[in-house]
């Protein structure tokens, strides 16, 4: 990254975090989709890495791998499958269904 990118480098957290908050239930998007809208395309694994840092009210369940997969495990993934059912969305083994968008 570029020097003249050190901003954008501090600033982006906050940029995450508001991204992933226009997030409306009963959507989900992947973590590559989700860097990209925030700003880091290509950012995948750093997203991921922000969201176990995320804030409790944030949307973070509705973060899913490419492909409508679940990458969570133990107890975030049981609380991620359990919100995202809440939601409307249909789980398989770890693949995702529903008339919403991801």
């Amino acid at each position: 990254m570029k020097s003249s990118d050190s901003g954008l480098v501090d600033q982006w957290p906050a940029i995450l975090w508001q991204t992933l908050e226009a997030i409306p239930p009963g959507f989900c998007i992947s973590y590559g989709d989700l860097a990209e809208r925030a700003g880091r395309p290509g950012y995948a694994r750093g997203t991921a890495r922000y969201l176990a840092k995320c804030p409790d009210h944030l949307p973070w369940w509705r973060v899913v791998g490419s492909g409508h997969t679940l990458r969570l495990n133990g107890p975030a993934g049981s609380l991620q499958r359990d919100r995202l059912i809440e939601e409307g969305w249909m789980i398989r083994g770890n693949r995702l269904y529903h008339g919403g968008s991801c």
